[in-house]
């Protein structure tokens, strides 16, 4: 339910448990009568079967399954799947994601559609790159930076310019370990392979020393059904739990302490409905803004599986009511 941390490094003789629950499982859809096996994927459009070959599939799905038991303590069934963490896992083969572009850092702005720019603001990114070389200290002005790389989570590292040499030799070893990693091909989040690797510097939005809100809102076949509320990430970090309609709802992390109710943000309207614009290209996207002290919502980041369906709801019965409100098979609304 909260993204920002790495994946845990997939065991391969945990994962190696599972072959042959993954192959019966994926022999199983294969029989359906309406398999995706034999729907090619929409134009514009790529999903997990597209990209790994046969055998790659099987171990990539096993790996999966392994990730998801040790955090879920169940099978998945992926079949039928029904909750909406095992629908999650489900999407990562078999649902359409538009290409090449879902999941990149630097093409979320993309998806806003234009009447919605003049109320969401897109993040100031003062450099990007394909190379590691962070630019010269005359070259950004004086303040606090995020350097980022735009294929996973987890590749966020605070820097202040002027940089000291220290700090510029430790940012740039970071960096150049970032491009190097194949980051979620392993366990099927495979969108983060197929666009180009870039770094890029985002200017700090809110009051320094002070972390800012960013609001999560999960949109299913078009239209949001739950927003998460993260809080001082970096020194108190706490989550908070709304419904469309900003009711609280009684929901906790399994490791991050409840926050407390906050009044409605004057823009959580406008960050609502611009993330169901967004959601029209989806089948399933988690949009992200920040909301920094002037209250100018920003677009953040689109997600396609939420801490990679690692993360159990509190309550089983609200993962399975909020499963019932996707079809991961449609993009947008569903009929």
């Amino acid at each position: 339910m909260v993204e920002g941390q790495r994946q845990p490094v997939p065991d391969r003789e945990n994962s190696d448990k599972y072959l042959n629950v993954a192959a019966s499982q994926l022999a199983s859809i294969l029989a359906l009568p309406d398999t995706p096996f034999v729907i090619p994927p929409l134009p514009g459009t790529m999903r997990g079967i597209d990209v790994y070959r046969a055998q790659s599939l099987v171990r990539v799905v096993a790996c999966a399954i392994g990730m998801y038991v040790r955090s879920h303590r169940r099978l998945p069934n992926l079949v039928r799947p029904a909750s909406m963490n095992e629908k999650l896992l489900w999407s990562k083969f078999f649902t359409p994601m538009p290409m090449p572009s879902a999941g990149d850092k630097l093409a979320t702005a993309s998806y806003l559609p234009p009447d919605h720019r003049g109320r969401i603001a897109s993040p100031d990114r003062v450099w990007t790159s394909t190379e590691p070389l962070l630019p010269a200290n005359d070259e950004v002005p004086p303040g606090v930076y995020f350097q980022k790389a735009n294929h996973g989570c987890g590749f966020n590292l605070e820097i202040r310019y002027p940089l000291s040499e220290e700090a510029r030799a430790t940012a740039q070893t970071t960096a150049s370990t970032w491009l190097t990693e194949d980051y979620g091909l392993s366990w099927g989040e495979w969108w983060y392979a197929v666009f180009e690797r870039r770094l890029l510097l985002e200017a700090h939005l809110g009051v320094m020393e002070s972390d800012v809100p960013d609001w999560k809102f999960w949109v299913l076949n078009g239209r949001v059904h739950l927003a998460v509320v993260c809080q001082e990430r970096a020194t108190n970090h706490r989550l908070g739990f709304y419904g469309r309609n900003f009711e609280c709802l009684p929901l906790k992390h399994p490791s991050l302490p409840q926050a407390e109710p906050v009044p409605k943000p004057a823009a959580y309207d406008a960050m609502l409905v611009a993330a169901e614009a967004i959601g029209q290209r989806f089948s399933f996207a988690r949009v992200d803004f920040y909301l920094p002290p002037s209250g100018q919502a920003t677009l953040g980041e689109i997600t396609l599986c939420p801490n990679n369906a690692l993360t159990p709801f509190s309550r089983a019965d609200f993962d399975c009511q909020l499963g019932e409100h996707w079809d991961p098979r449609v993009i947008g609304p569903r009929s």
